[in-house]
């Protein structure tokens, strides 16, 4: 875990920054404002109760003016009032929202685009978007990179691979990502990464189209490792599950 940088107008949400929430929420169903999630509110109380709820408070009036629950982990809601969109309000919160899912160590973040114009802001917060027409909904998602601190050691040439489970039947099958980080190896024999190597179990072109993602590590040109990661021998290897996928810092021969 590491230490949140302080966003002053940030906080965990109150019972009453719900309850002003929902007034303004009340107000804009009223008036059928677009992007207004009146038809969640449920699920808001809940995450609420959870202690998961979000919220930006106005600087002038300590009021609530906007929400974000779901972390930029998983699909979730986040809505600035009407009156004080396109002021960098929702920016704000995403990262805060980034700041904290870095301090958990969870670098793959998913999120639902909605409404549709949306997306160029998540498009803005370097969001990719998920090809999920045949769904009707938009997805986007983002994998922020984590530089790693090297130890002393010998370079070591390491090639990773990820595949479709297909890919245990099917040697021809091509990896759908593939990354060569630098490395060194050190006295013990463990491989060390300048950089965190993730994988985001999602589906990069569709949404939950990937399960049983098979991994292929090549260490100076030799195979050491070509099975599923869910299996017990990928997390003695040294990888680690996340909220969405997987990432490995060290592999340990």
């Amino acid at each position: 875990m590491h230490d949140i940088p302080e966003f002053p107008n940030v906080r965990q949400a109150t019972d009453a920054d719900v309850a002003y929430i929902h007034s303004w929420l009340q107000t804009q169903s009223a008036e059928d404002v677009p992007g207004t999630f009146m038809c969640n509110w449920n699920l808001t109380l809940e995450v609420h109760a959870e202690g998961e709820l979000v919220v930006y408070a106005a600087p002038e009036t300590d009021l609530a003016v906007a929400y974000q629950w779901g972390g930029l982990l998983r699909p979730g809601i986040m809505e600035v009032r009407a009156d004080l969109r396109g002021r960098g309000i929702g920016r704000t919160l995403t990262q805060y929202r980034l700041a904290q899912a870095w301090a958990k160590d969870e670098d793959i973040l998913y999120i639902q685009c909605k409404p549709s114009t949306s997306i160029p802001f998540w498009q803005s917060m370097e969001f990719r978007m998920i090809n999920a027409t045949h769904t009707g909904k938009n997805y986007a998602y983002r994998i922020v990179p984590r530089q790693l601190e090297l130890p002393e050691g010998s370079p070591a040439q390491v090639r990773i691979e990820f595949f479709a489970e297909d890919r245990k039947w099917s040697p021809g099958l091509p990896p759908f990502a593939a990354y060569t980080p630098a490395a060194v190896r050190d006295e013990d024999g463990d491989v060390w990464l300048a950089e965190r190597v993730h994988v985001f179990d999602g589906g990069y072109d569709r949404p939950n189209t990937l399960r049983d993602i098979v991994a292929r590590v090549e260490i100076d040109g030799r195979e050491v490792f070509l099975d599923k990661l869910k299996y017990d021998a990928a997390f003695d290897l040294g990888f680690n599950e996340c909220v969405n996928g997987y990432y490995v810092d060290v592999l340990s021969l």
